[in-house]
């Protein structure tokens, strides 16, 4: 069965040409049903609030867990919950310093900006 999709390009950076995920969908025989193109006036609507028109969403993670409360068999979701705890680099470091104390700061690359509150905590 080929999956209908819906990207919700408005919400990520670049446009649904240059979305590895879209161009994956289109390869695996996907249609894609909604989701307003990036250069499009009006916003529309977001995928979790028209769950009946896809069987996979392609959203930020806010969008994907939203349409998680309202998931059918079969339909797919572009997020795990609870994983923006390590991807974000913010939420990487409050993490670690949560788990590991001050020793946290020597996992960190320096390079990560995180904000002078959370590098006061223990790098110098």
């Amino acid at each position: 069965m080929c999956p209908r999709f819906w990207h919700d390009e408005k919400r990520f950076r670049g446009s649904g040409d240059e979305s590895l995920a879209q161009h994956m969908l289109f390869a695996a025989g996907g249609t894609r049903t909604g989701g307003n193109f990036k250069a499009a006036a009006a916003q529309g609507p977001m995928g979790w609030q028209v769950p009946d028109s896809w069987d996979a969403l392609w959203s930020t993670s806010d969008g994907a867990l939203k349409a998680a409360h309202f998931l059918r068999q079969g339909q797919l979701i572009s997020t795990l919950p609870g994983t923006d705890c390590l991807s974000k680099k913010r939420h990487l470091a409050v993490t670690l310093h949560n788990a590991f104390g001050d020793e946290a700061w020597q996992m960190l690359p320096r390079t990560y900006r995180c904000g002078d509150t959370l590098w006061a905590g223990g790098a110098g």
